[in-house]
């Protein structure tokens, strides 16, 4: 139970409908963190949550700051070359708490959204990480 709650926690921070700003700390995420979040917003991983996980704010922030530690742990590998490392850490960090997570209305969401084929999703998930990289090497390196 409590690895479940791990779980829910870090989906609905990596892709929850977070405004930036509502968690409650002085330190802004570096940008190419806060792009990686739009872009999954954007290519609508936020519905992988359930109305009751986005109506919690103190589980939104509290969720919120994982991500942000999740992404910063993908950015630090990529900045000491580690590329590879970086890519797949990211990857399977957004598909374990995504598209590979049984229990969070995962089937309806791939199929409104992604055309009933994870690959659809996991193909998303990789072009959005390629994006971060990106980001961190061109403008954070």
């Amino acid at each position: 139970m409590k690895s479940n709650m791990s779980l829910v926690l870090f989906v609905v921070c990596l892709f929850g409908l977070i405004i930036f700003g509502t968690c409650e700390t002085n330190d802004k995420p570096p940008s190419s963190v806060q792009r990686l979040h739009r872009r999954l917003y954007d290519y609508n991983f936020g519905n992988f949550l359930t109305e009751e996980q986005l109506d919690n704010k103190e589980f939104l922030d509290s969720t919120y700051k994982k991500f942000v530690s999740t992404a910063q742990s993908a950015k630090q590998l990529l900045l000491e070359n580690k590329i590879d490392e970086g890519r797949d850490y990211l990857i399977k960090s957004i598909r374990d708490y995504t598209v590979d997570i049984p229990g969070i209305h995962t089937q309806q969401v791939v199929q409104k959204f992604y055309g009933g084929n994870p690959d659809n999703a996991i193909n998303l998930i990789r072009y959005v990480v390629e994006m971060f990289i990106a980001d961190v090497m061109d403008y954070e390196s």
